[in-house]
């Protein structure tokens, strides 16, 4: 498993400051950006409590008081690499800044690809043990809820499945409300989240932990929502790239990251589902489900990989529909992953009072189903269609969950 250089700034300039933002950002293949700070009396502080591998210091804006912070942070951090910027091309400066700790400098502005070398080389030189295991974008999960029809039951199914699990200690969950219209994934929650899509996509290219922590609501659960956006005039803001990148961005930070689409399968929709590790497909077993998910089949199959990643959930499993699930399976030519049986009055109580499945429900078999989504989503052997519930439930939520009643 590789791990990433956990990266904190210090520049009380806002335009060199941002340019070394963008810079780190653009090396998500060996760093991320933990935290940036604007006053250098307050960063020794800050590394305090970020803890991150690298510290750069900009000594432009108050050499007087850079030069004697990068002698702190050396004396103070042993294992802290430090990197002055500036712009003195004065190589006895330079070797003055070695002296006082700094493991490189780097001449501001950086040429093209500079300072991924210089982090490059701080990480070949770095003990693991020194490091914080951090799971890159590349191991981590990128799961996308659809369904065939309004009020299908796709909004409920991704809340409840991402609050079962935040509760592992070990993982870091986020749920992205694609529904930009009429989305309500906060308030399944009962949440007033102050920051929603529309400030994220604004502040893009400065996500880093720290944005991150401030900017996104936190279910009591452990959850984290980003909503819709409050206000329609803002949808035309956004494009397929900014989600195809704001699902990359979270990626670096969240185990996983839950994407609730909307049923209108628009761009946005698209870009999600082509960015998605894999699809979940929530459907019914009545005739206008089966009608639109043949429709839909036809449509992600012009799509490379994403009929290969797509998995059928069937929801509301034995209320009063005219088809059976395994009617439903030879019309389609598909088998159902999982199948998530009927309970109505249970389902409609959560969402009208805010309260996840988790708090009140555990005994019903709706949950239990629901738990074997979540321990598919962390564990790829089971993911595989046709495992049984005995195999199912042996996951790590199976036996967190299986035994309240």
């Amino acid at each position: 498993m590789s791990s990433l250089l956990h990266v904190a700034i210090v520049d009380s300039v806002d335009e060199t400051r941002e340019v070394l933002q963008r810079e780190i950002s653009a090396c998500s293949d060996i760093a991320w950006l933990e935290a940036d700070c604007q006053r250098y009396e307050v960063f020794v502080d800050v590394v305090q409590s970020h803890e991150p591998h690298v510290a750069m210091v900009s000594v432009d804006g108050d050499p007087a008081v850079a030069i004697p912070l990068i002698h702190d942070l050396a004396a103070k951090f042993p294992k802290l690499a430090v990197v002055g910027v500036g712009t003195n091309t004065d190589a006895r400066f330079g070797s003055d800044l070695i002296r006082a700790g700094a493991k490189d400098y780097i001449l501001f502005p950086p040429r093209p690809g500079e300072i991924s070398e210089v982090l490059h080389r701080i990480s070949a030189t770095s003990a693991p043990s020194q490091r914080k295991t951090v799971k890159t974008s590349s191991h981590r999960r990128a799961a996308v809820f659809a369904g065939t029809d309004g009020g299908i039951g796709a909004t409920t199914l991704a809340v409840n499945i991402g609050c079962i699990l935040a509760q592992d200690p070990n993982l870091n969950v986020v749920l992205i409300d694609l529904d930009l219209s009429l989305g309500d994934a906060h308030v399944l929650l009962d949440l007033s989240p102050r920051c929603t899509l529309t400030q994220l996509i604004e502040n893009i290219d400065a996500l880093d932990q720290s944005y991150l922590k401030r900017a996104v609501a936190r279910h009591s659960s452990g959850l984290h929502v980003v909503p819709h956006p409050d206000r329609l005039s803002d949808l035309g803001h956004f494009t397929p790239q900014h989600i195809t990148k704001l699902i990359t961005l979270l990626k670096r930070h969240f185990t996983h990251v839950l994407i609730d689409l909307s049923k209108a399968y628009t761009p946005l929709d698209q870009a999600a589902l082509e960015a998605a590790d894999e699809v979940f497909m929530v459907m019914q077993p009545d005739m206008n489900s089966l009608y639109n998910l043949m429709r839909l089949q036809e449509s992600l199959e012009e799509h490379a990989g994403l009929i290969e990643k797509t998995r059928l959930v069937a929801n509301r499993v034995g209320a009063d529909f005219a088809l059976t699930v395994e009617k439903a399976e030879s019309t389609i030519g598909k088998k159902v992953a999982f199948q998530v049986y009927n309970d109505t009055r249970t389902a409609t109580f959560a969402r009208d009072n805010g309260k996840p499945l988790y708090e009140h429900a555990r005994g019903t078999r709706m949950f239990q189903t629901m738990v074997q989504i979540a321990d598919a989503l962390t564990n790829r052997d089971r993911t595989r269609v046709g495992a049984t519930p005995s195999q199912m439930s042996s996951g790590i939520f199976g036996r967190l969950f299986g035994a309240k009643k």
